[in-house]
């Protein structure tokens, strides 16, 4: 008669499959992954957060420098306004106000990508120039080159793409403030 093998239970099968392996064995891999920007904002506040919840504070915070009085703009669907918010000036004067940021990226060169801009939602549009050692904040005084991509592009807003090249990341944060100068002018930085 064949002996009769003890069952083992749930805990012991789990625990006899359970191996440790240390992160620094996949260095070579995780390498691989590293990106120039991601180097560049190594432990700048607001460098882990989402695109989305960046560009939601960085937005309060340029409408938080305001000098004029502002107000939230009214709402035309459940949770989404046409503008960021209202100018209110002497008056029934009123300002819309819309606020885009973005950071500087590395794909082949550095660049930044202002995205979404609905030209005929605005009457001012703020530029936040997000960076390792700040945020600049430049208003627009004259129309900037803007660019779509057909009509599906169109529909979701115009981008504005200053590109700077294959040189040190301060030379194009220069050369990329210079290009904003053309069409806007620098109104506040905000330095962590």
């Amino acid at each position: 008669m064949p002996k009769r093998r003890k069952r083992r239970t749930t805990k012991q099968k789990k625990e006899e499959h359970v191996s440790e392996i240390k992160l620094s064995t996949f260095t070579d891999l995780i390498a691989n992954y590293t990106t120039k920007g991601s180097i560049l904002y190594q432990g700048v506040p607001m460098s882990c957060m989402s695109p989305q919840q960046r560009g939601i504070v960085i937005e309060q915070i340029a409408r938080a420098v305001e000098t004029v009085t502002t107000a939230n703009p009214e709402k035309t669907s459940r949770s989404r306004t046409k503008y960021d918010w209202l100018r209110i000036g002497t008056g029934t004067e009123r300002t819309r106000v819309e606020c885009k940021s973005a950071q500087l990226t590395w794909n082949r060169g550095w660049l930044v990508h202002f995205k979404n801009i609905k030209e005929h939602n605005y009457d001012v549009l703020i530029l936040c120039l997000f960076l390792p050692h700040g945020i600049i904040i430049f208003e627009c005084c004259d129309s900037p080159p803007l660019y779509g991509q057909g009509y599906v592009q169109n529909r979701k807003g115009k981008c504005l793409l200053l590109r700077a090249g294959k040189v040190d990341s301060g030379d194009a944060i220069t050369s990329i403030t210079n290009k904003l100068l053309k069409f806007s002018r620098q109104t506040l930085t905000v330095v962590f």
